[in-house]
């Protein structure tokens, strides 16, 4: 990998390639049309694993009942949390027919961006692939942050669900950015995520696909808005497209105020930023108070109003996952 990592290394990382050209081989049963949808949910509630249980499930089920695909996202961590914890979630995942698994990462993995409580910079290039290698392939412990001897992370997702996460996300640094790309394309993911700006179909970083995304809404923040509203936004996307609405939520929005990453590792939460070291206080995630049954319902009711409403508009929007994209590529 030397040559090849040298000359990523040297190439901007946040440059970007877009292009909005024909598909080449499109899938049988779909193809791209002017207005797409995504459904993304990020999970990442190891603290309150048993809620994190039941809001995928739940999730599950309003995607099963209306036939929409959703992309579901786990980090190592909470892979090895529904392993140990709900085997049948792990089944029901690989099983469904609207589900495709992604990967994405929180801290404490040391080169997630602004949480490096290694000092990568005195690493070298060697040293940081190794680490990028190591905790994409094993078992984080999210106390230590450390590694253990047992396969886990990115890697084990093939083994456990059949599939490479077909999309995967990682917000790095400029030190690291290209590294952990090649990684993921060594370990032949189909898209990356950034979530720095909206890329339109056909973006491209580092020889991977970018996830399209032309509007963002993290509908946890507009349960207020009917879908009318919201799908409207994507509507007055005029030109030829493709174009995709990415519509957003966490599982731990419909459990509790604050997220246990933020709680746990984050010294100053005004600016997002870790000035902690290990061993981290991970009791820190269990003092956030849970949300009241009425407001759960608020999000849970916005949510479902959304995917009934991309179920009940199916000539106008086009709802795809991750794997039915990388069909298109």
């Amino acid at each position: 990998h030397l040559v090849l990592l040298g000359s990523i290394i040297l190439s901007n990382c946040s440059e970007i390639t877009e292009t909005n050209t024909a598909v080449d081989s499109p899938s049988k049963e779909k193809t791209l049309t002017q207005h797409n949808v995504l459904f993304t949910l990020n999970t990442q509630e190891f603290i309150f694993s048993e809620e994190s249980i039941e809001t995928v499930n739940r999730i599950i089920d309003i995607h099963e009942a209306y036939n929409v695909p959703v992309d579901i996202y786990l980090d190592g961590v909470i892979l090895q949390t529904y392993l140990d914890e709900a085997h049948e979630l792990i089944e029901r995942l690989k099983e469904s027919p609207v589900v495709s698994v992604s990967y994405h990462a929180r801290p404490p993995m040391p080169y997630y961006n602004e949480y490096d409580w290694l000092d990568l910079e005195n690493y070298s290039e060697n040293e940081l692939w190794d680490l990028i290698v190591d905790y994409g392939t094993h078992v984080m412990d999210p106390e230590t942050g450390e590694t253990s001897d047992e396969p886990g992370g990115f890697g084990y997702f093939e083994e456990v669900f059949g599939y490479t996460p077909v999309a995967a996300a990682t917000p790095t640094s400029s030190l690291t950015c290209a590294l952990v790309n090649q990684f993921f394309q060594d370990y032949e993911a189909s898209f990356i995520v950034d979530n720095s700006k909206d890329y339109s179909w056909g973006s491209n970083k580092n020889g991977l696909a970018v996830r399209p995304e032309d509007i963002e809404v993290k509908l946890f923040e507009r349960t207020d808005e009917s879908p009318e509203k919201i799908f409207a936004e994507l509507e007055a996307l005029t030109g030829e497209g493709p174009y995709f609405m990415n519509i957003k939520m966490h599982d731990n929005d419909f459990i509790t105020e604050e997220s246990a990453w933020v709680s746990i590792y984050v010294a100053n939460k005004k600016q997002n930023r870790n000035q902690l070291t290990p061993p981290f206080d991970l009791s820190a995630g269990e003092n956030r108070n849970l949300l009241s049954d009425t407001e759960a319902e608020v999000l849970w009711n916005a949510y479902e109003a959304c995917v009934k409403y991309a179920s009940e508009h199916s000539e106008a929007y086009t709802p795809w996952n991750m794997m039915e994209l990388s069909q298109q590529l």
